[in-house]
């Protein structure tokens, strides 16, 4: 397992790399996707209606905070992985959906995808803020939001080409691909979890008072 704690670089690569698979959505999404349904003869009014239902949860991320936050005994990573194996798992099952036969599932499908890289999104957050510093928290934001954007680029300027040489179904493999081998790394990564120290610490105090003499200088102090 691999430390972050005292490690700069490693951090700025996590975060900036979970937040790179944020960005290739985003552009599968709005560029590979709106693409995709005109090549199927889907009308440019349906095509903008699916986008919308797809990026809708992003508009959900305050329902997903609360959720990480109640249950953060599981720790940031677990929802992470949670998240990315439900947008891989998703973008996998959506390569093989042809939308002009089956547009529900396949706006399903990606409404899903959304959903599992929403938990990424807010668990990736909420683990930067437990092991940022006042030194690097500004540089740890700068690379996740470098890593956004440059995926976000890099998928627009390539999703379009390799849907029109490979097929758009490849271009959801790929997608999936590329964010299963993102999500090999917080895997290995070790999470400190500030629930855990704060157990252990209500643990040692609970333990100190138990003895007769700190509960003597306690009640006499």
């Amino acid at each position: 397992m691999v430390t972050i704690e005292n490690k700069k670089g490693l951090k700025y690569f996590l975060f900036g790399s979970l937040y790179f698979s944020e960005g290739l959505m985003i552009a599968i999404t709005t560029v590979a996707t709106s693409l995709y349904l005109r090549e199927k003869a889907i009308s440019i009014p349906l095509t903008t209606l699916i986008i919308g239902i797809v990026n809708i949860p992003w508009m959900l991320k305050f329902v997903w905070g609360p959720v990480i936050d109640y249950l953060i005994r599981f720790g940031r990573k677990t929802f992470i992985i949670f998240g990315g194996m439900l947008s891989v798992s998703c973008m996998f099952l959506a390569s093989f959906v042809d939308p002009s036969m089956s547009l529900l599932p396949f706006t399903a499908l990606l409404f899903l995808s959304h959903v599992g890289i929403g938990f990424i999104d807010v668990a990736t957050d909420a683990w930067a803020i437990d092991v940022s510093t006042e030194k690097d928290r500004g540089k740890i934001n700068g690379s996740m939001f470098a890593g956004q954007y440059g995926a976000w680029a890099i998928g627009a300027a390539l999703f379009p080409v390799i849907g029109s040489h490979y097929g758009y179904h490849a271009v959801y493999l790929l997608n999936a691909l590329m964010i299963l081998l993102i999500l090999l790394f917080p895997f290995i990564v070790t999470e400190t979890s500030k629930y855990n120290l704060k157990q252990k610490i209500a643990s040692l105090v609970l333990t100190e008072f138990k003895k007769k003499t700190v509960l003597l200088v306690a009640v006499f102090s």
